[in-house]
């Protein structure tokens, strides 16, 4: 595509990766001086005058070696975190949205320069940023046009990124949230099934305790089947994630009066594999055994989430390897 293949190539101590679409993050965009004046700067062919002197209004840009040019693509393009205009919900209920004013905006602009630009600009972008995906982000563009493999459900005009994201990003930030599982009222056709289904003693029948219980556990497993869905469908990626984060703030369940995350946020970590796991937003020690009580049922042992996958428990405010780029 125009970027050496040496450029695109992640290792532990520098996770960039990624994808394009129309994020934003409201800061204040700096600017310097290699960048300035982008449309006369990045001019796709070479101006000559009649007398064989190249125009001085243009810059043979694509005539400068890949390895510069991957380096003006990237002090545009690579800034850290791309985020999607988060909203108050957002900002107040995921921990992964904390100082998120102090990243940069990427100049997405330079992507309408001409098409080799284009290709080689995007796949840095792509590659070497983290996408703090939105909550209900398989119902975006590109996701939605994979069919049905990522479910049924109400299609969204929001793009994300183009559809070269899902071969080139690696690196991806994701909410296990009480958003994805939104409160239903039991109704009557509910009881009804139930009591011809599943239950040995009829709705009548029940205490007021009893039938709490009863729609609380319904509740519940369709919070386990929603988060587990999202998370595996992070297999969508086709190159391979380098880096999840896994925001749990507001993982409760849809009812409000309990956090059931141990069941659902380490299912997925087998089939898509990742170098690298934050897991932020646990509100105790007890909630941190239980994820590993869960892995650990599922096959996944102590030793491999620590060295084959990075699995790291991060507080709010600890160090991270995207903290470089805030301004």
């Amino acid at each position: 595509m125009g970027v050496t293949q040496s450029r695109l190539q992640n290792t532990p101590q520098q996770y960039p990766d990624m994808s394009s679409s129309s994020p934003t993050s409201s800061s204040t965009v700096r600017q310097s001086p290699i960048i300035s004046g982008t449309q006369s700067l990045l001019s796709p062919v070479s101006e000559i005058s009649r007398n064989g002197r190249y125009d001085k209004t243009h810059f043979p840009f694509l005539d400068l070696p890949p390895e510069i040019r991957n380096m003006i693509y990237e002090e545009l393009v690579v800034v850290g975190k791309i985020f999607y205009a988060p909203d108050s919900y957002d900002i107040s209920n995921n921990q992964r949205f904390h100082e998120y004013k102090l990243f940069r905006k990427p100049e997405l602009q330079l992507f309408r320069v001409c098409k080799q630009v284009h290709e080689e600009a995007e796949n840095l972008y792509l590659s070497k940023n983290l996408f703090v995906l939105p909550i209900g982000w398989q119902q975006c563009h590109p996701f939605i046009e994979l069919g049905d493999s990522l479910r049924n459900k109400p299609i969204t005009e929001r793009h994300v990124f183009s559809s070269a994201g899902l071969a080139y990003i690696r690196n991806v930030s994701v909410a296990v949230d009480q958003q994805l599982v939104p409160l239903c009222a039991y109704t009557h056709n509910d009881w009804k099934r139930d009591d011809q289904t599943y239950s040995y003693t009829l709705f009548s029948q029940k205490t007021a305790q009893e039938r709490y219980e009863w729609v609380h556990e319904v509740h519940l497993n369709t919070c386990f089947s929603s988060w587990d869905v999202m998370l595996q469908d992070l297999e969508t990626f086709e190159a391979g994630l380098f880096y999840v984060e896994v925001d749990c703030t507001n993982a409760f369940c849809a009812i409000g009066d309990c956090r059931p995350i141990n069941r659902s946020v380490t299912d997925w970590i087998p089939n898509v594999k990742p170098k690298n796991i934050d897991v932020l937003g646990l509100q105790s020690m007890e909630e941190k055994q239980d994820i590993l009580h869960a892995a650990k049922q599922s096959g996944v042992s102590h030793r491999e989430l620590r060295y084959d996958y990075g699995l790291r428990f991060r507080k709010c405010g600890d160090s991270k390897v995207w903290d470089k780029w805030r301004m």
